[in-house]
């Protein structure tokens, strides 16, 4: 092959690698937009699997050696033309997150096809990489490094060109590379060149001249999300870097509705004419029913302390926390947002509409990551603000496979701890409260401070949907009692009061025939005269049968009330109140509720909406009248808290929160999780005992699904579908080399060589990818630095890979300086990144790649090293250890996971450090070292 042939080959290798990375990223932004985050790290897995299943079939159907670059060719311009029917074929099935009996077969039918349609590309790809790898396994140094370099090209260039391309255009830019590949590996007459060339370009334009960008279909229908753009109320669709925004008018009157990734999150843009005054008018006049909402609990308090407060919004949104900070006359306001296309969009196309609140004289919009923004700035502030500010993108948080949330470790609250004045005040409306108290409390007393219990302040909803944010004040002074009243008068200001009424959680047995279903319910008031409930009917818009609830005495059974309710009465999930005959002196006295359908069959059966504790959801009327915000922990009043004070001190009580049956463990920058809070897949019960609030209650029972949480679901499909693969990429092919005796010599090794390569380079890359966020601070700026770096410098080691083995047969100081250098940055990494934190972000990107590039490059060896001593007598093995290099990475990144979130990153790297000692004992067996030596006595006489 002379030197134009060679350069051809590394040019298809390196384009395939690119395609391949392309499509793999562009498939998993689509996923967490079109049903959820967590959907996308299985796309993720999916891809990987496929490649290695190109493999696979290669083992198990052999192609004759050295004579299949026509073949690759081929295959390479079936996965041109497959690419981009993707998001035709995804568009066209109706695959869903929500599967009942009604829709049971056609959603597996579905999903069958939507897995086969993601697999299908990459299958081809894994195929053409492991059939050059295997053909010129002699040159694999070279062609890996091609293949490196290509996937972290893709990597680098992903982030900067997706708002203008979009993932769907992505999938034409993953054809061009699939066309240039079957250019590069068929090498055709000039005329052949030039027709595909073109239709190289043509892949390349498209995208860039349709208007708007290429769509995939929502599935899931998030926040009417899929209803309203089929409706034609989508003013504006940018995919940004970080999330896909999405602006849609009719959500609201008034009101444009911010929308990310498909509805995953949402946020409001209120119409405003720019007068502030009009607001400051209102608090002169009616000091006493002034109300902005819950996002400006803060600056209300400010406000009754004569401050002119300096804040911080994270997370800004839309702008409503904006709005809120304005209308008290703040002496500035610095607005933190990530996803820059918000502050793009209501800046220019939406600034009139909402009042210009970006372009506000004391309003300093920053697009940014909050840390990032707060290692970069000495100012302290009176108010720092986050409201439900999280990123839902598999890209941004660096794994789909659970979210890290760096805005809620004990690192995070020093942070911010260090940027108040001594005055001054966190507000944090978030989920999962009792967790974010135990965190701040660390903080807290990692900072020099004491009892931290007299600084915060809980607010929740009392009572109606729990699905609710309750608001968390942390003053860096102590709470008075007049600050607290201050802010329950001010935020029971919400309209009215109102009727307690419970919010469904699950729907009970069926009722039919004979089943009936009871419930014992004891009253607050004297007199009952009514009830409210809410049926489940899958559904159905009426109903062929009446439906009876009866109401009986506790004590003797004694029949006190009857109501026949009409089937055409009865709405799906709808709150339906009743009266009946007036019940006096009940007060305190147990009442029997029966609902019965004597005429319904198992078929056409009703359900009641049940609670999280499995009672009956109905609520008794008159109602019992409560306030709207409650305190849920009382800086005054430790003794009720469902946090106690042992809680949120140092050392924490961890033996004690071992007990419960959720996880209140503070969280830190080394186990970023504070989501991952469920110790085990059934329904939880709020109490005062568990420490468990109504609210986290309510979101981890919502989560149940078929007895498998939601939250785990990703996770326990990517272990079963480990498990069915490593019957196919390990079982099938070792039962063909036996039955055919192609067993080689010192088999067993290279199977457990190549596997602990898969394993321990995917366990480096994303806890990389993790910790590096902490120094760079941009999340999707950090994605880039790492994947780039790895490939890069991994591809550079590769190609150097053939002249070190041609200096020496002995690799194995790779593997001491790999272990060595990791065990290193474990002890190093938290010094070397604060002393860098405070420089600007170009010097920490390049101390990032510094830090990075050296272990790379070594981590780079490994593989090919293995690869070449396969050459020769052994090449037909090169597809098997290709596929099981590439099961171990799947399996590593899922171990990594799990591993992380019950212990840490610097345990996930150790372990990776142990895992190549055990390729490097391997590598030093005789076998490996003779093999080395055959190849390098074949190079020589070649």
């Amino acid at each position: 092959m002379n030197s134009k042939e060679k350069m051809a080959l590394n040019l298809g290798v390196g384009s395939i690698a690119f395609a391949v990375l392309m499509l793999e990223l562009s498939l998993i932004r689509v996923m967490d937009v079109i049903l959820a985050p967590n959907t996308g790290y299985m796309a993720l897995t999916s891809a990987m699997f496929a490649l290695g299943l190109g493999g696979i079939y290669l083992y198990l159907f052999q192609w004759k050696h050295g004579k299949n670059l026509k073949k690759v060719a081929f295959l390479s311009l079936v996965f041109a033309v497959i690419v981009p029917l993707v998001s035709v074929w995804f568009n066209w099935l109706p695959f869903s997150l929500t599967i009942n009996s009604d829709n049971l077969t056609q959603q597996i039918l579905a999903w069958t096809g939507m897995y086969l349609g993601l697999t299908l590309p990459f299958f081809i790809a894994g195929i053409i990489l492991s059939s050059v790898f295997q053909d010129y396994s002699a040159d694999i140094g070279r062609l890996y490094f091609y293949d490196l370099v290509g996937a972290g090209i893709a990597t680098f260039l992903f982030i900067p060109l997706l708002p203008y391309y979009g993932p769907g255009g992505f999938l034409f830019v993953s054809a061009a590379a699939g066309t240039f590949a079957f250019i590069c590996f068929f090498r055709p007459s000039r005329i052949v060149v030039a027709i595909f060339s073109l239709i190289t370009l043509v892949f390349l334009t498209t995208p860039l001249i349709v208007d708007d960008y290429i769509e995939f279909a929502g599935h899931a229908n998030k926040r009417g999300n899929d209803t309203h753009i089929k409706n034609g109320h989508r003013l504006l669709v940018k995919w940004d870097p970080v999330s896909k925004l999405d602006v849609l008018k009719g959500a609201a009157p008034k009101a444009l509705l911010f929308s990310l990734d498909g509805g995953e999150q949402g946020s409001w843009l209120k119409k405003f004419d720019g007068n502030l005054d009009q607001f400051y008018k209102i608090r002169r006049e009616k000091p006493d029913t002034f109300f902005f909402g819950r996002n400006s609990i803060a600056y209300y308090l400010a406000d009754a302390a004569g401050k002119h407060p300096e804040s911080l919004i994270i997370g800004s949104s839309a702008g409503g926390e904006i709005r809120a900070a304005l209308a008290f006359s703040p002496t500035s306001v610095d607005a933190v947002e990530m996803v820059g296309s918000i502050i793009e969009a209501e800046r220019t196309t939406f600034g009139s509409y909402g009042g210009e609140l970006y372009n506000q004289p004391k309003v300093r919009a920053v697009a940014g990551e909050g840390r990032s923004f707060l290692r970069s700035t000495d100012k302290k502030y009176d108010i720092i603000q986050m409201f439900s500010n999280h990123s839902s993108s598999s890209i941004a948080q660096g794994s789909g496979a659970a979210g890290t949330v760096y805005l809620q470790t004990e690192e995070a609250y020093l942070e911010y701890f260090s940027h108040l004045k001594d005055d001054g005040m966190l507000q944090i409306n978030r989920h999962i409260y009792p967790r974010m108290l135990t965190t701040a409390a660390q903080a807290w007393v990692r900072s020099g401070r004491k009892d931290f219990w007299k600084h915060a302040l809980v607010l929740e909803t009392t009572v109606g949907n729990m699905d609710t944010l309750p608001s968390l004040l942390i003053k860096m002074q102590p709470w008075t009692q007049s600050e607290i009243d201050t802010a329950y008068q001010y935020v029971n200001r919400m309209k009215s009061n109102f009727v307690v009424r419970p919010g469904k959680s699950h729907p009970s047995t069926k009722i039919f025939a004979e089943n009936i279903l009871g419930a014992d319910i004891i009253p607050t008031n004297s007199e009952v005269n009514g009830f409210e409930i809410r049926f489940a009917t899958d559904n159905k818009s009426r109903l062929p049968y009446d439906v009876f609830v009866s109401v009986r005495s506790g004590d003797d059974g004694t029949e006190l009330a009857n109501v026949r309710i009409d089937g055409s009465e009865i709405k799906d999930s709808k709150p339906l109140s009743f009266e009946h005959a007036p019940i006096y002196g009940a007060k305190g006295k147990s009442l029997r509720y029966e609902v019965s359908a004597p005429l319904a069959t198992e078929e056409n059966a009703i359900s009641v909406w049940l609670s999280t504790s499995n009672d009956l959801n109905i609520s008794l009327l008159p109602g019992t009248k409560l306030p709207r915000i409650s305190i849920a922990f009382n800086p005054l009043n430790t003794a009720d808290n469902l946090v106690p004070e042992r809680f949120l001190q140092k050392p924490f009580p961890y033996d004690e929160a071992s007990e419960l049956p959720w996880d209140i463990t503070p969280v830190t920058d080394y186990s970023p999780y504070f989501g991952m809070i469920r110790k085990e897949a059934r329904i939880i019960n709020p109490s005062q005992a568990a420490m468990l609030d109504k609210n986290t209650a309510y979101l981890m029972n919502r989560q149940m699904q078929g007895g498998i949480p939601k939250d785990w679901m990703h996770l326990v499909v990517v272990a079963l579908v480990s498990v069915f693969f490593s019957i196919v990429f390990l079982l099938l092919p070792l039962l063909k080399t036996r039955k055919e005796h192609h067993e080689w010599e010192s088999m067993s090794g290279d199977i457990v060589y190549f596997a602990c390569l898969g394993f321990g380079f995917i366990l480096i890359e994303i806890v990389f990818i993790q910790l590096f966020s902490k120094l760079i601070g941009f999340p999707t700026h950090t994605l880039v630095v790492v994947i780039s770096s790895m490939l890069i410098f991994a591809g550079i080691g590769s190609s150097y890979s053939k002249r070190l083995l041609e200096k020496s047969n002995n690799h194995t100081f790779i593997f001491a300086i790999i272990i060595a250098y990791l065990i290193v940055f474990v002890l190093t990494f938290e010094w070397l990144f604060y002393a860098l934190l405070g420089f600007p972000l170009s010097v920490r990107i390049f101390a990032a790649t510094l830090m990075i590039g050296p272990l790379a490059f070594m981590l780079g060896m490994p593989f090919p090293i293995g690869i070449m001593s396969l050459s020769g007598s052994s090449s037909y093995a090169v597809p098997w250890v290709w596929a099981i290099n590439g099961f171990f990475t799947v399996l590593g990144g899922f171990l990594a996971i799990i591993i992380s979130i019950v212990t840490s990153f610097g345990t996930v790297l150790l372990i990776a450090a142990a895992t190549y000692g055990i390729a490097m004992i391997v590598a030093r067996t005789h076998s490996i070292r003779l093999k080395n030596e055959k190849f390098l006595l074949a190079s020589e006489t070649a």
